[in-house]
């Protein structure tokens, strides 16, 4: 039997460690926004300049030869794609509000790593839409992301290291985080559906309008005269950080054409989780940095075990 070659594979993991690289820097950029506008306003901000960078990856490849390479990033849309497709705008759209509000109230290095909860729950939802059970390594991974959280956020007070629960209530951004976990994982099943009847470009796409869209008119609410005032201000930060989103999709995309799936996931996860503490370490000079990067490396091994689980 001939051996798989090693080149697509090494480029694939190369794709997959500079998305996981992106998306550390697009979390730690978003962080250092919430300062500066409101949880709705960046969220849209950052929905509606999506688009400029996917039309620009649209134009790209329709001007490149043709191949099968170019599938992921051409426009298709086949009847159908609707119906699975509304869950997820709605929950994406949320879940990015949310995001950018729990970065506002808590550490980086305490919020991001509670994402990697998401595989988890991810498990629930994927056995009532699609039915999928977990197996016997995927549960394990369960186990091991609990032990993670609890030496992630082992709480203030003496016997706090056996209170997770009561911990995670008090700190609002992890909750919040959670919260994203929950939708993200409720649309990671749509979303599978969905990209079988469109392409990954359309369907990034299509988020981002409708996501605008969603978010627009939450934000007009609660109208903030100074919106337009942040945004000019800021206008430069937000249009670096859309990029960076971007150019995280974009890799990410371009990864699954080399490696399974479940690789690219299991790396990109582990980078950010790893990361988002060291960003928040470095960058925004959060204390515990010994004791949060324990819980995220244990917490990393437990998202690759479940991503695994699935090979």
């Amino acid at each position: 039997m001939e051996a798989e070659p090693l080149m697509p594979i090494t480029v694939g993991i190369i794709l997959a460690l500079a998305c996981g690289l992106a998306w550390v820097a697009a979390d730690g950029l978003r962080k250092q926004l919430a300062s500066r506008f409101d949880a709705l306003e960046l969220a849209v901000c950052l929905h509606w300049l999506q688009l400029p960078f996917l039309a620009l990856l649209l134009t790209a490849a329709m001007l490149l030869p043709s191949g099968e390479w170019s599938e992921p990033f051409t426009f298709n849309l086949k009847p159908g794609y609707w119906l699975p497709a509304l869950p997820t705008i709605v929950c994406n759209a949320l879940a990015n509000a949310m995001f950018v509000r729990a970065l506002q109230l808590s550490d980086l290095s305490l919020s991001v790593p509670y994402l990697s909860l998401t595989p988890v729950m991810a498990m629930i939802t994927g056995f009532f839409v699609v039915g999928e059970i977990p197996n016997t390594l995927g549960i394990i991974g369960v186990m091991t992301i609990g032990v993670g959280a609890l030496v992630l956020n082992p709480g203030k007070n003496d016997g706090g290291r056996f209170r997770p629960i009561h911990t995670l209530l008090n700190e609002r951004g992890s909750l919040v985080m959670l919260g994203v976990g929950a939708l993200w994982s409720i649309a990671v099943a749509f979303d599978k559906a969905a990209v079988a009847l469109s392409s990954p470009l359309t369907h990034a796409g299509i988020l981002a309008i409708t996501g605008g869209i969603i978010l627009e008119g939450l934000r007009r609410r609660t109208p903030s005269n100074e919106f337009m005032n942040r945004f000019r201000g800021g206008m430069g930060a937000v249009t670096i950080t859309t990029g960076a989103i971007t150019l995280a999709m974009f890799t990410q995309l371009l990864a699954y054409k080399f490696i399974e799936v479940a690789y690219v996931e299991a790396i990109k996860r582990s980078i950010g989780l790893v990361g988002s503490v060291m960003v928040g370490w470095l960058i925004f000079k959060e204390a515990n940095i010994a004791q949060r990067m324990t819980g995220v490396c244990v917490m990393a091994v437990g998202v690759c075990l479940i991503l695994f689980a699935a090979t």
